[in-house]
C-alpha cells in the first residue's frame, strides 16, 4: 500500500501500486493543465433506481453500486467523467443518450474500450489522452464539423492506421519532450 497525501476530498490517499500513485498524482507535463471533461446534469426524471448487470445505479446522481464506481469516487470530482463505470455508460447509452453531446459520447466510449485516460487541452478544440506506462496517447479534435479521435505511437512515432489528423506531429511530440 502507498499513500499519498493531496489536496483532494481525502487528505491522504492510498494505492495498490506506485504505477497507480503516479497515474493519480504525477502530471504529466508542467506546462499543460490536466483537462477535467465533466458529464452534464441530466434530468429529475432519471432520479431513480436502474439496475444493470447485478448493479444499482441513478443517473441523476450518477452513482452506481459496483466495486469500479466506489473506487473511482475517491479519486475524481463530482461530475468528472472518469469517475463513470460500465454499469452507467450503459444507462447513458439507453436512458440518457440524447442529454449528452458529442465529445462527451466520444469519450466515454473510448473510455469503456481503453480505460479512463488523462486529459490534457493542447489548443482550442484539441485534446490529449494519455494513461501512464501507454505508449499510445489519443487526440481528440474536430474535424469536418465532427469530434474525432486519434492514436498516436509515442516511441514509434506513428499514427494508428495510417489516419493522420490536422495536426503536426512537432505539436504533439513536444509535449513528450519533458519525460
Amino acid at each position: 500500500m502507498i499513500l499519498v497525501s493531496k489536496n483532494h476530498k481525502l487528505s491522504v490517499r492510498g494505492f495498490n501500486s506506485l504505477e497507480e500513485a503516479i497515474y493519480y498524482t504525477d502530471p504529466f507535463n508542467s506546462s499543460l493543465a490536466e483537462y477535467k471533461h465533466q458529464l452534464p446534469a441530466f434530468p429529475k426524471w432519471l432520479n431513480r433506481i436502474s439496475k444493470w448487470k447485478g448493479e444499482k445505479i441513478n443517473l441523476f446522481t450518477l452513482k452506481c453500486t459496483c466495486e469500479e464506481f466506489i473506487t473511482s469516487e475517491l479519486y475524481y470530482e463530482e461530475r468528472d467523467i472518469r469517475k463513470i463505470c460500465s454499469h452507467i455508460y450503459y444507462c447513458i447509452r439507453r436512458f440518457a443518450e440524447s442529454y449528452i453531446d458529442e465529445l462527451t459520447e466520444l469519450l466515454l466510449t473510448d473510455q469503456l474500450k481503453y480505460g479512463k485516460q488523462k486529459f490534457y487541452k493542447l489548443k482550442e478544440n484539441t485534446l490529449v489522452g494519455t494513461q501512464p506506462g501507454n505508449e499510445w496517447i489519443k487526440i481528440y479534435l474536430i474535424k469536418d464539423n465532427k469530434w474525432k479521435s486519434y492514436g498516436y505511437n509515442i516511441k514509434e512515432k506513428r499514427f494508428s492506421y495510417n489516419r493522420i489528423p490536422p495536426i503536426t506531429v512537432e505539436e504533439i511530440t513536444a509535449l513528450y519532450d519533458a519525460k
